[in-house]
């Protein structure tokens, strides 16, 4: 059982990189939306957490904070990170984002607001559907996340969570490049992750000279990631809360994300020792 919650937190990117517990486990914490004592009374519970570090003590304080009060949405996200099945997360997620959707009403989204996220009653409505696409990403449905995701992204179009990412790579997988065009159009912002995503566009759609343009910025703005990406690094990096551009943790974000749809040796490493074989080849 402990082998497997270790290959799980290794694997859930999405909920170990984003969806930490901190911000909901401060002694300042209270529910913007709590209309009951017993909720109050369940998040006190949930901060019981931080003297402990075992995930199974967690998950057993997260059970009685669900025992106190079964509408405490912060009580669902903590379950769901500690379980030790990916598919009891889904279904415990599942009902909290389904709880959060349904405190906030039907109405609530039909306000003239430009970003949800800047409203602090929505925050933890988002950090519940977060988890939950997340959840769907990395049990494969992939068509199920991918909805969920977008809607994230069109209540918070600033993108906090980095769903864009996750978006990029179902559009690869689905090879639906138009709408990869037009995201990449509307987040133009260039890092490594989307720097490699535009390196795989190209080369799926065998556009190797594109592709090949791609190679030098994006080994600039990541000198680990072709070592990620051939298994050289693959247990030297840990998922964190805060990634350093360039660093080995974020190659190892791009990596987690992308070989849910890719073959990582399959594009980068191949494509550069075929470009390396053909410089050789000419001198």
């Amino acid at each position: 059982m402990m082998n497997n919650k270790k290959e799980w937190d290794t694997a859930s990117l999405g909920v170990t990189y984003q969806m930490s517990l901190d911000a909901f486990l401060k002694d300042s914490y209270h529910a913007s939306y709590s209309k009951s004592q017993a909720y109050e009374d369940a998040l006190m519970k949930l901060k019981e957490m931080r003297q402990y570090r075992g995930w199974q003590k967690k998950k057993y304080i997260a059970h009685q904070a669900l025992l106190i009060c079964r509408e405490c949405i912060e009580a669902y996200l903590a379950m769901g990170l500690y379980c030790d099945d990916m598919f009891e997360t889904l279904k415990v997620y599942k009902e909290g984002m389904e709880l959060a959707t349904m405190s906030l009403g039907r109405e609530y989204f039909q306000q003239p607001v430009s970003d949800f996220y800047e409203l602090d009653d929505a925050r933890v409505f988002f950090h519940m559907k977060f988890a939950y696409a997340c959840a769907l990403y990395e049990v494969g449905y992939m068509r199920r996340s991918q909805a969920q995701f977008q809607e994230i992204l069109s209540l918070n179009p600033s993108d906090v969570f980095g769903v864009r990412y996750y978006l990029y790579a179902g559009f690869l997988y689905f090879e639906e490049y138009e709408k990869f065009k037009q995201l990449y159009e509307r987040y133009p912002k260039q890092d490594t992750f989307t720097l490699y995503a535009n390196f795989l566009y190209y080369y799926k759609k065998q556009l190797l000279s594109e592709a090949k343009v791609l190679l030098r910025p994006l080994l600039e703005y990541n000198r680990y990631l072709y070592e990620v990406m051939s298994y050289e690094r693959m247990n030297t990096a840990t998922i964190q809360k805060r990634l350093a551009p360039g660093s080995n943790e974020e190659a190892a974000y791009c990596y987690a994300i992308l070989q849910k749809v890719t073959n990582a040796l399959e594009y980068l490493p191949t494509f550069m020792v075929k470009e390396k074989n053909k410089e050789e080849a000419s001198v």
